[in-house]
């Protein structure tokens, strides 16, 4: 049976400011790492450079005639399939280049050198469940863009009103193990005037 402290908990929440170190949740380790990868912002491509792919058969011989008609010169072969990696002209774009190469009826498909980086992501088991920080689908608070600019910072305070925070043992209430390597400071239980915000239950998602 619930008594009335536990009914005035659940009604109201309690107020609890705490600090985040984002490299230490879960084991104590590094919490986030980096995955994937996605077209950064700004520039989109390397700049003066294009990607050919020539279709199959093609000789080098004819490879190297078209690379000098156009002007360019090759700054790397691929040593799998028929990728060349040209030097553009000065006097010519990217776009342009690429619109040349692809009427070239020995060309497979031509594209600019694509710009990429990794992302960062945590290393939390169940991070693809959290919908709510990035997801393509659902949208989010944009999370991953966030954590490439900055993972957390000891000076950082942030407060959370609440129905408590399983972030102590106190009684019957017990630390949420993945709080464990979380620097709480202290917080308040506006309800029950006390300086223990652990709620009924005591939540563990912030």
């Amino acid at each position: 049976m619930r008594d009335e402290h536990d009914e005035k908990k659940s009604g109201i929440g309690g107020f609890l400011g705490f600090r985040l170190y984002w490299g230490q949740f879960w084991t104590g380790g590094v919490f986030f790492e980096k995955r994937g990868v996605r077209t950064i912002e700004g520039r989109k491509w390397a700049p003066g450079e294009i990607i050919v792919k020539f279709k199959r058969g093609v000789s080098q011989d004819v490879i190297r005639q078209i690379i000098q008609r156009h002007g360019t010169s090759t700054l790397s072969i691929s040593k799998r399939g028929q990728f060349m990696r040209p030097r553009i002209p000065k006097n010519r774009t990217v776009e342009g280049m690429v619109a040349i190469f692809s009427r070239n009826p020995n060309v497979e498909y031509p594209e600019p050198n694509f710009t990429v980086s990794a992302i960062m992501e945590p290393n939390d088991p169940y991070y693809s469940y959290q919908w709510h920080m990035d997801n393509s689908d659902y949208g989010g608070i944009h999370m991953e863009s966030a954590w490439d600019i900055q993972t957390g910072s000891p000076e950082v305070i942030v407060a959370v009103i609440d129905t408590g925070v399983a972030y102590e043992d106190y009684g019957r209430y017990k630390q949420a193990p993945d709080l464990a390597n979380t620097s709480f400071v202290p917080g308040y239980d506006f309800v029950n005037n006390d300086t223990h915000p652990n709620g009924n239950p005591p939540q563990t998602l912030v």
